[in-house]
């Protein structure tokens, strides 16, 4: 890792066939040293029945939605901190599109996204691929819904995946259940209370429901099966493998104002810095997550994530008020995370 640095994370009512499990405690697996963790706390704000997840409490904490005591003010003892580390991930799932299609996330429309202002804040990720392009389970589990949301409501409205399947999974590395979607099929095939290997085809891509051309919609989310339960998916994929045969990694960053809050920025860039002799540049951006209904991982509580990324060095930056940047270190198949603090 570089040795110097520049300057430089709605809760309703269970959706139909939710698990009332509570939220895990941590993540627990793969084991990260306690001043590495981020905490987290639910925010309620008022009586409007909404609340975001942000960064805040003490380690290997994080209060239920549901809790009785939910703290209305971040205490200034848990300033914003710049941090920057090298930490494992838990890329527990696999690619829900084999390899004969296309089986890496649009980077258009990615989670927390909304294609610049065009669409909603987006709580999955998108797999562009022709109709009737197979659809294969991310992880082996139990089908818990297999047809479409005409009638029962899975989303923000009905009708919005159209033809559709959940999967809950059991890891023995996180405490609490885990569960895939898959949208706007155009045929699904498998049943309620099926299990389901890894790999096995569940349905087929398709445009039905909200959806603009054929993809597959794909959303992680954990401890219930809840459209405000969601967390970024690229965090979850198992890393692709680049030219060289290194796997991938990820950065995963937070804007943090004093007390810890997400700062919402409309554009994040990241610029791969190529070493000498080297003839390889690309510039992307990314907007952090645009809703407070969406989620930060319980390891990093990130705000926004590059994912799928080549192991070299890259210069992080953004404008507020002025230019922030810092430059970090992607390691293959580890999650890069760094916080900036826009301490007032």
């Amino acid at each position: 890792m570089l040795g110097f640095l520049i300057l430089l994370s709605a809760c309703r009512s269970p959706l139909p066939g939710s698990s009332t499990d509570k939220l895990p405690d941590l993540i627990t697996a793969p084991p990260i040293p306690t001043a590495a963790r981020i905490p987290h706390l639910w925010e309620v704000s008022g009586n409007t029945g909404t609340s975001t997840l942000a960064p805040s409490g003490t380690p290997d904490t994080m209060i239920s939605p549901d809790s009785t005591d939910i703290p209305t003010e971040t205490p200034q003892s848990n300033a914003c901190t710049p941090l920057l580390d090298n930490l494992p991930g838990h890329f527990l799932l696999s690619r829900p599109i084999g390899s004969e299609g296309r089986y890496w996330v649009d980077p258009n429309y990615p989670y927390g996204g909304t294609f610049n202002n065009t669409l909603e804040p987006h709580f999955g990720v998108e797999f562009y691929n022709s109709a009737g392009t197979p659809v294969l389970s991310a992880a082996d589990g139990t089908i818990l819904v297999a047809g479409d949301d005409a009638e029962m409501l899975y989303g923000s409205d009905y009708n919005f995946y159209g033809n559709l399947v959940i999967i809950e999974h059991a890891f023995p590395e996180i405490s609490a259940p885990l569960f895939t979607l898959y949208a706007h099929l155009s045929e699904v095939n498998v049943e309620v209370g099926q299990q389901v290997d890894v790999g096995q085809e569940i349905g087929l891509v398709g445009a039905s429901g909200v959806a603009i051309g054929s993809h597959l919609h794909f959303e992680v989310r954990l401890g219930e099966n809840s459209y405000y339960s969601t967390r970024n998916p690229e965090a979850w994929l198992q890393p692709r493998v680049y030219e060289d045969d290194q796997l991938r990694g990820i950065i995963a960053g937070s804007i943090l104002d004093s007390l810890r809050n997400w700062v919402h920025q409309p554009t994040v860039v990241a610029d791969f810095l190529p070493e000498a002799g080297q003839n390889d540049y690309r510039t992307l951006t990314r907007e952090t997550y645009a809703s407070t209904n969406l989620n930060g991982d319980e390891m990093w509580g990130e705000n926004f994530l590059f994912g799928d990324l080549p192991a070299g060095n890259y210069r992080i930056s953004f404008v507020s008020g002025t230019l922030h940047e810092r430059v970090v270190e992607v390691l293959p198949g580890q999650v890069t995370m760094v916080t900036f603090c826009l301490n007032e």
